[in-house]
């Protein structure tokens, strides 16, 4: 056989070791031997799909209050490794369990550019002699906390996809979309759903424009990946093929979880619309329906798989926007007018950036 086959890097460790616990984790030998340190020691422990222990490494030794780790040497242990999971520990001293904020730091940062290369961050485990604390039972890992680095890396990710996609699907559409009634225009990365990264995909089919979801799943047990479209359009097989063909032929490995919204440079300083009618909205894809934008601020409504949520934007400088997201929309229903939505929208923006009580009298 003529293909270079690329083999997986050895484990650092003599024995098959399997975790299914953060108690696990504590109870390894290179773990208990920290508990009682002096100074802060911070492991990595690198994972396969299975839970299988690959690699141990001791990525820094601080003072007794603190230890000073470049997250990229977490990323490089992972990749080197062929790490799947990594889980990090280290030990407190003090003592005390409460999570620092350059812990909480360095858990965000470190998730989010884990993420880039398809690798998960399973825990963040603080041990002291007598106890721990899992980040991941404590639910902060992947918790919103709007950091303006991380805003900063998923933007510039996200810009730099979007641009090579745009031009991808320039070199394609000269090359297949010749002799074809249907036409892809653009591709635009909207996020990462549960393992399932979402594209809202601008046709033009038969002179007419029109758009459709592009979805890339992950399968976690043979680590592929399968991509479908979804549209209220009667696509032919050999259309749908040609849409994934186009816009995946330069596919990309980033994968973040609600990713923040990117508005373009050249936005209105004030708009009020409907990007999705109501009437076109299904419970299998992602839609953005409509947005409120004043001074620069602005609250979109999203419709994702049957669930409504708000999203808040404030514009920080010229290219990065600070989001929050308010996924309890109590009074959506697919019943409202497109009209009623902007009320709606409306009264969200005041309520939200303005302190404005505002009542609405309408029926639905």
């Amino acid at each position: 056989m003529n293909v270079d086959i690329i083999e997986k890097p050895k484990k650092n460790i003599s024995e098959d070791i399997k975790v299914g616990s953060s108690t696990d984790i504590v109870n390894l030998k290179d773990v208990q031997e920290i508990r009682n340190a002096i100074r802060e020691h911070l492991l990595f422990i690198g994972l396969d799909n299975r839970n299988n222990i690959r690699n141990i490494t001791l990525l820094g030794i601080g003072t007794s209050c603190n230890v000073v780790i470049d997250s990229k040497e977490i990323i490089r242990t992972a990749l080197y490794s062929a790490s799947n999971k990594v889980i990090l520990v280290h030990n407190h001293p003090s003592n005390n369990l409460e999570p620092s904020k350059d812990d909480l730091h360095l858990t965000d940062v470190t998730n989010e550019m884990l993420k880039v290369f398809n690798i998960q961050l399973q825990d963040h485990i603080i041990v002291t002699e007598k106890d721990f604390i899992s980040m991941n039972k404590i639910q902060k890992i992947g918790k919103e906390r709007n950091i303006k680095s991380i805003n900063t890396l998923q933007k510039g990710m996200l810009i730099e996809e979007n641009e090579r996609l745009k031009q991808k699907i320039n070199e394609l559409q000269k090359e297949i979309g010749k002799n074809n009634s249907l036409q892809v225009i653009s591709a635009e990365y909207v996020g990462n759903y549960n393992d399932t990264t979402v594209y809202n995909v601008e046709l033009s089919l038969n002179g007419k424009k029109e758009y459709a979801t592009l979805e890339k799943k992950y399968n976690d047990i043979d680590a592929s990946y399968k991509w479908e479209v979804f549209s209220n359009l009667a696509l032919k097989d050999e259309e749908m093929d040609y849409i994934i063909q186009v816009v995946s032929k330069n596919s990309p490995v980033l994968s973040i979880d609600a990713p923040p919204v990117i508005y373009s440079q050249e936005i209105e300083d004030s708009v009020e619309e409907t990007i999705t009618s109501i009437s076109k909205l299904d419970n299998k894809n992602f839609f953005t329906v409509a947005r409120v934008i004043e001074d620069g601020k602005c609250v979109e409504l999203h419709y994702n798989e049957g669930k409504a949520h708000i999203e808040y934007g404030t514009k920080e400088d010229e290219d990065l926007w600070e989001n929050e997201i308010n996924e309890d929309v109590k009074w959506f229903n697919l019943n409202l007018t497109d009209d009623v939505v902007l009320e709606y929208l409306n009264k969200e923006f005041d309520e939200h950036f303005l302190g404005k009580d505002a009542d609405l009298d309408i029926d639905y």
